[in-house]
């Protein structure tokens, strides 16, 4: 697997999987993928009624949070994917599988999410979040 792939692999599977803030509707840790979901929708309303007022700055806010943690999780993956090359040397594609394998169990199996979303079910796992 080239650093190109790796880096690929990594990034992706932060997007799905890594918890981060979401700030603007109550306080939660959920993925970049949760927020993208919740843009789309703000999108759709703002496009169908009026991009004025609430929904406007919604909107804006979500797409803010979407570009700035689509980046860090780009820089994270090149920091990782670099270090793994000099940790492993040869065997990185292998060591790349088996930590994006490791972190997407963690995601499935543990609830690390917080959803300001669901009062009876505020930790949720990858599955649940999405779900």
């Amino acid at each position: 697997m080239s650093a190109r792939q790796a880096r690929l692999l990594v990034w992706i599977a932060l997007l799905l999987a890594m918890p981060v803030p979401l700030v603007i509707v109550g306080h939660g840790r959920v993925p970049v993928g949760t927020l993208v979901q919740l843009s789309a929708a703000t999108l759709g309303v703002a496009i169908l009624e009026r991009a004025d007022g609430a929904v406007g700055i919604l909107a804006a806010v979500l797409l803010a949070q979407v570009m700035l943690w689509t980046v860090v999780s780009w820089l994270v993956a090149r920091v990782v994917v670099r270090a793994l090359g000099r940790v492993a040397g040869r065997g990185a594609g292998a060591a790349t599988v088996a930590l994006v394998t490791a972190g997407l169990v963690v995601a499935l199996v543990l609830p690390i999410y917080r959803s300001p979303f669901h009062a009876s079910r505020a930790r949720q796992t990858l599955l649940e979040v999405y779900g």
